[in-house]
């Protein structure tokens, strides 16, 4: 039995993988038996895996933080049947599981070499004789007129009923030529009340085109009202974001990796003259040293992202994955597969309002288990900036209908490439390329500024708003603002087309509503009383 997936969607569409006979390992991380690569943010770095028990294959779901799903239907563990569709998260790849079984042909008759059936080879040949073989038989039957007559005579009966059955046809021909010239003028009659019938309905046809150039008219009408209702709102929204662009902010951040419970970092390790310690890795590549203590630089990363001002005391909105940046990292994985045990902590991590000036610290408050949520607050004091309004309600949001994006798509690198090319040069060799760095330079200089994007609903799910408005890393945790000048929804992703080679791409928010049950108790009272 050769068992496989053929997959549909994601980034392997139009491909399959033959599954093995014991354990199929699902994932983005190195090593898995089908591997997605780390751009499929949905998929798990060990997300599922596909196991032979006895003849039948069974998919369990390994804890992703998306979900398996078979036929649509969330599982943990399921046995597959042919044709059952996997998917790997919500709106992620998908892959059919198929079982090839092998096709047989029936054999065709062959006619040739006496191998048919006898009366079967005499119907075939006497079908392929001519006609002309056949007469010719038939006249060498009767050498004589003699023997013709004799034979007519003695088919007398059967001539007979042929001459009536004749008679019969020619007597109903006949009937057939009385009844038509007796209905010829009935015809003539119907022709002409049908002729007077259409001058009556191309009397009705003109009064119809009238009413439909009427509608016409109203239709036009109605659609110029709507397309101006439609500017109307757009210019809402891009008057609603302008307003609020200096309440979101740029968050950038660094994070390594501790010995766990203590704050000791895990460091590049150098020699006695501050130089990188390497070593041979198990594959033969040059590879450096590390380990908790020492002097060397610490083993981290950095990014950045979008957060907005939800109150004044200083808490902000973002994503879950904006918080919890190493959970897609399988860097963190390798460690503990090279028997390092460490867990990721935060080194750096701060926002900057526009137009600058110093950053606020940040810490995370909480995170949504439902959704890619998190609400942080910053440390020390308040913010003065623009609050941002929150719907508070979960809106059916129709397709269509208007939206605006506010953030820092591409990052500190976005407002980098705003600068002029010898200025951005000079800053660049001066400062160096890491975002934190950057951000500080950038905000001394006064040149924090988000980037307003303007689009519309493209669909909605239960916890997601499918939207136009462009965006890219680095927006995400940025405020969706609806028509009625309010936060709808948390920009979290941009899904890229699972077709190869197509650029297409859908842009993805949170609805606002799971952002409420994350805020704290009396913030969220707050606010509420404030909207109402």
């Amino acid at each position: 039995m050769n068992a496989k997936l053929v997959f549909i969607t994601g980034s392997r569409a139009g491909t399959s993988a033959l599954l093995e006979a014991a354990e199929n390992t699902i994932g983005r991380k190195a090593g898995q038996s089908i591997m997605f690569p780390r751009d499929e943010i949905l998929v798990s770095a060990e997300h599922a895996t596909i196991v032979l028990r006895g003849d039948r294959y069974y998919v369990r779901d390994l804890g992703s933080r998306n979900g398996t799903f078979v036929n649509q239907e969330r599982v943990t563990e399921r046995m597959l049947e042919p044709g059952d569709v996997i998917e790997f998260g919500v709106g992620g790849p998908s892959a059919q599981f198929v079982i090839d079984t092998e096709v047989t042909m029936t054999p065709t008759l062959d006619l040739g070499d006496d191998k048919a059936p006898a009366a079967l080879r005499r119907l075939s040949e006497s079908r392929a004789k001519p006609a002309g073989l056949v007469t010719g038989e038939l006249l060498r039957r009767f050498p004589s007129t003699r023997d013709f007559v004799a034979l007519v005579q003695k088919n007398r009966r059967r001539a007979t009923v042929n001459t009536i059955g004749l008679v019969a046809l020619v007597a109903v021909a006949g009937a057939v030529v009385v009844w038509q010239s007796r209905n010829q003028s009935g015809l003539q009659d119907r022709l002409a009340l049908f002729a007077s019938e259409l001058d009556a309905e191309r009397g009705t046809r003109k009064a119809l085109q009238r009413n439909l150039s009427d509608i016409q008219t109203r239709y036009d009408s109605l659609l110029k009202a709507v397309e101006q209702s439609a500017a109307a709102s757009n210019q809402t929204v891009r008057d609603a974001a302008a307003r609020f662009s200096r309440g979101v902010g740029l968050i950038v951040y660094s994070y390594g990796f501790a010995r766990p419970g203590t704050t000791e970092l895990l460091r590049y390790q150098v020699d006695s003259q501050n130089r990188p310690r390497t070593r041979i890795s198990r594959i033969g590549q040059i590879v450096p040293v590390f380990g908790f203590g020492g002097s060397g630089p610490p083993v981290q990363r950095q990014g950045s992202a979008t957060g907005f001002l939800v109150d004044s005391a200083g808490w902000v909105l973002t994503n879950r994955h904006v918080a919890e940046p190493w959970r897609e990292d399988v860097a963190l994985d390798a460690l503990r597969e090279d028997g390092v045990d460490a867990e990721p902590r935060f080194i750096v991590l701060q926002i900057y309002f526009p137009p600058g000036g110093p950053p606020h610290p940040l810490r995370v408050h909480a995170t949504s288990t439902e959704a890619d949520v998190a609400v942080m607050s910053t440390v020390g004091s308040g913010v003065h900036g623009p609050v941002l309004p929150m719907e508070p309600n979960d809106l059916a949001i129709p397709p269509g209908a208007p939206i605006a994006f506010i953030g820092y798509p591409t990052g500190v690198h976005n407002l980098l490439f705003r600068v002029e090319r010898d200025e951005r040069s000079e800053i660049l060799e001066r400062v160096g390329e890491q975002p934190v760095d950057l951000a500080r330079e950038l905000a001394r200089q006064n040149r924090i500024q988000p980037l307003v994007t303007s689009g519309s609903i493209s669909d909605t799910t239960r916890t997601e708003l499918i939207h136009t408005a462009e965006a890219t890393g680095g927006g995400s945790g940025g405020p969706l603002i609806g028509s009625g000048g309010l936060v709808v929804g948390i920009h979290y992703a941009a899904v890229r087309s699972p077709i190869q080679g197509d650029p297409f791409q859908t842009q993805r928010g949170v609805r606002i509503a799971f952002a409420w049950d994350v805020l704290p108790p009396d913030i969220r009272d707050k606010l509420r009383a404030a909207g109402r």
